[in-house]
């Protein structure tokens, strides 16, 4: 997607360690962007996102990366608290579920910009 632009896109610094502690998905994603563009001291682009199931009344959403250690974890935790329906042969994850996704780009002495996107 940024590989026309005359810009070098490079990896998050593998030093980056930054604790999700917003209430919201773009609180998370301005807390990644504006620690990386710090850290590099060059514009950066990060994002939150979780997955939400509106049986579980849009959980997890915010806390799916911290629902388990594994995807296959996090499966088995939704599948005991939203099994699949008695009548039907397989859960239908595309039902009721989503993705959201917020994201922000920051400088290192700008504000945040801000993205989202729901899939």
């Amino acid at each position: 997607m940024l590989g026309p632009l005359p810009i070098e896109v490079k990896k998050q610094p593998s030093s980056l360690d930054v604790e999700e502690t917003g209430k919201t998905y773009l609180d998370n994603a301005i807390l990644k962007a504006k620690a990386a563009a710090k850290l590099t001291n060059s514009w950066t682009i990060a994002d939150d996102s979780g997955l939400e199931i509106d049986s579980l009344g849009n959980a997890p959403g915010i806390f799916s990366a911290r629902l388990a250690d594994t995807n296959e974890k996090k499966i088995e935790k939704i599948l005991l608290i939203n099994p699949p329906d008695a009548n039907r042969d397989t859960f239908d994850f595309d039902r009721a579920n989503r993705k959201r996704n917020r994201g922000a780009s920051s400088g290192p002495h700008a504000l945040p910009q801000l993205v989202s996107t729901l899939c």
